[in-house]
């Protein structure tokens, strides 16, 4: 008898841990602002989300970003630090966190090197945290910055989905390479990106 009690806990357990995620249609998305008011763009953020992947798209309490993501020396915030964070947000409720702020972020690259980025997102994973500091350094209009936010939700959001950096200039999920001119447009998806996805 125990013996077959421990087959069945295994065996559920197996099943538990190698459920297929939903279809990226099925999934739910919620956006978060690190701030004392949520942030303007969370309703442009959100249509674009849900039109661009299908996906339901809601808002979460906003909230401060932890002490503990904040670098004093270069006055900036750990990306990789919020977005361990973010997951520890995560609920049962959504399959997908993205965090938006105003503040600048950093990541520390293969070489040690640390630089500001305009986003980061786990690949694939559950968070996703993008910055909005850098956007407005050229003085844009509104429309602009709509658009290049945008992008970069949607972007941060294909790495979630287990899409990496694609070597087509054309494609959503081109390298921004640290310039705003990269992240504007009316991007999509090139064909190899969508035939990943498609088998999601």
């Amino acid at each position: 008898m125990k013996y077959f009690l421990y087959s069945l806990i295994l065996v559920s357990f197996y099943s538990c841990s190698n459920e297929k995620p939903p279809k990226i249609s099925d999934r739910k998305i919620c956006l978060i602002t690190f701030g004392s008011e949520q942030h303007e763009f969370l309703p442009i953020i959100k249509d674009k989300i849900e039109k661009f992947y299908g996906c339901s798209v809601s808002y979460v309490p906003n909230l401060p970003i932890p002490l503990n993501c904040y670098n004093p020396i270069r006055k900036t915030y750990y990306a990789d630090s919020a977005l361990r964070f973010l997951d520890k947000k995560k609920t049962i409720d959504f399959n997908h966190i993205i965090g938006i702020t105003d503040a600048d972020i950093t990541t520390v690259f293969y070489n040690n090197d640390e630089k500001a980025v305009f986003g980061l997102g786990y690949c694939p994973g559950n968070s996703s945290i993008i910055s909005t500091n850098r956007l407005y350094r050229d003085l844009p209009s509104q429309e602009v910055i709509k658009n290049r936010i945008s992008n970069l939700a949607i972007h941060e959001l294909g790495h979630n989905f287990g899409l990496k950096h694609c070597q087509d200039r054309a494609c959503l999920m081109h390298d921004t390479q640290g310039l705003i001119a990269n992240t504007e447009g009316d991007l999509n998806l090139c064909k190899n990106c969508k035939a990943i996805l498609a088998k999601l």
